[in-house]
């Protein structure tokens, strides 16, 4: 934590001297009636994966790290033709592989590891800071945090970081209530980010309503967006699940298969990362697919 905290005031103090131009204010015009949300799910930062082994592809901090600012830039040139109010950015969802030093899960499962916690760690904010502050110019950035069962606690600190590095920073906000369910409105549209690995899927339209009652009456097009599966089927062969008003819709993961998944035969899956369109009355109007390279 001491390393991590040097590290942070290190790289804020190199931040405050950035050229003007790259701390620009973003002007939203009154025709932009749009939210855009960027969905990097599952990247599983620091996870180790040895082709040979899995017989699929190599994945280590490198390719992970090549892998996230890839999909971000061909996810924001793939939605470039709207005019965005908004853009909302989930963050957590095992974006880290492990939670501690001796690479573990949070709930103590051993996992194989590229590297020492700490290095996983200042690499993920980097890149999570490099993430908002380039989509900062698009709109005013609203990050959710939503951790996994990899990173219930690094995705917590991750988000304390990100609030501190942002503090005055009025075009970015940062969502880390310690609550595993989190939400977001804009104009008809509701959405509800959670990991998954909780609760029956069908459920999740009778929870989203129960928590958030005013928020249901308010809204017509909801939807909740869940990472943990590694791919884009819930159950059925669907993708998404609608029931009740409300569609659960499973968001593809970024990562390779490791030796565990290969073992138990969870391979051959798309790497994906996705993004959505909102319009604030007519809900979904576009919907834009990386795969990684």
């Amino acid at each position: 934590m001491q390393r991590e905290m040097a590290d942070l005031k290190r790289d804020f103090a190199a931040h405050l001297f950035e050229q003007p131009f790259k701390r620009k204010v973003v002007q939203v015009g009154k025709s932009a009636d749009c939210m855009l949300e960027v969905d990097l799910f599952d990247v599983h930062l620091g996870k180790l994966a040895w082709a040979k082994e899995t017989g699929y592809q190599n994945y280590d901090l490198k390719i992970a790290k090549a892998a996230f600012e890839d999909a971000l830039e061909t996810l924001i040139a793939r939605t470039r033709g709207h005019k965005f109010a908004q853009v909302v950015l989930p963050i957590g969802n095992d974006f880290f592989h492990t939670d501690n030093l001796i690479s573990e899960t949070t709930h103590g499962t051993r996992q194989d590891m590229d590297g020492r916690f700490h290095k996983t760690a200042h690499t993920g904010r980097q890149l999570m800071v490099f993430a908002l502050e380039r989509l900062r110019r698009i709109a005013p950035v609203v990050g959710i945090v939503a951790p996994g069962n990899h990173d219930l606690l690094s995705a917590w600190h991750l988000g304390d970081s990100l609030e501190c590095w942002f503090h005055a920073d009025r075009d970015v906000t940062i969502d880390n209530m310690p609550t595993l369910r989190k939400y977001h409105e804009f104009g008809n549209v509701m959405l509800m980010f959670t990991h998954g690995n909780r609760g029956k899927h069908l459920d999740y339209p009778l929870v989203m309503a129960t928590e958030q009652p005013l928020m249901w009456g308010r809204t017509k097009y909801r939807e909740a967006h869940l990472g943990h599966l590694h791919k884009t089927q819930m159950r059925d062969s669907f993708k998404v699940d609608e029931n009740h008003g409300a569609r659960v819709r499973i968001i593809s993961s970024l990562c390779a298969a490791d030796a565990w998944h290969a073992e138990h035969q969870y391979v051959g899956n798309l790497r994906q990362a996705e993004a959505f369109v909102w319009s604030r009355e007519e809900g979904q109007i576009a919907h834009a697919t990386y795969t990684a390279r």
